[in-house]
């Protein structure tokens, strides 16, 4: 049996795919990096009830725009580790929301309960509500919620 050593442009062509296939492996870490760096967020179109990570309910009163939510974190030496420290609830259509109430929960594993709260729907356009302090489920006490835990979360404008 005779064994003959690759030709040259073999080895080009097993370089080339070698390097593409490495630099899709790097590309695409460094794009995860990315979002996993950037705040957390969660975006609905219309009145669809799938978030992905988690469940929004679109109130009549949206009659256009894209909800999204987003969440900021800090780090928090009583837990260890990062905390969520607010929750936007963005691009609500404020006109027709107005005298209504944005509701959010935030959800863990298996739509755990971590944290909710509401804020009053003020103003007029598409505006953005913050929410910077998180009740227990019986809403008296305030929770810190680990970021680290969050899945998903659950808005209802009503």
């Amino acid at each position: 049996m005779t064994v003959t050593a690759p030709t040259k442009t073999a080895k080009k062509k097993t370089m080339s795919r070698r390097r593409k296939a490495i630099s899709a492996v790097a590309l695409g870490t460094c794009a995860f990096g990315a979002a996993l760096g950037s705040a957390a967020s969660l975006s609905v179109s219309g009145t669809a009830a799938s978030l992905g990570a988690g469940v929004q309910v679109v109130a009549s009163c949206q009659l256009s725009g894209t909800i999204t939510m987003t969440y900021g974190y800090v780090y928090d030496t009583t837990i260890g580790g990062y905390k969520v420290n607010s929750a936007t609830v963005n691009n609500v259509d404020a006109t027709g929301c107005t005298g209504k109430t944005v509701g959010l929960t935030l959800k863990g594993t298996t739509g755990a309960f971590l944290g909710a709260n509401t804020v009053a729907v003020t103003g007029t356009g598409s505006q953005n509500f913050t929410i910077s302090t998180f009740k227990d489920i019986t809403g008296t006490s305030t929770v810190t919620v680990d970021a680290s835990a969050v899945l998903g979360a659950a808005v209802v404008i009503a």
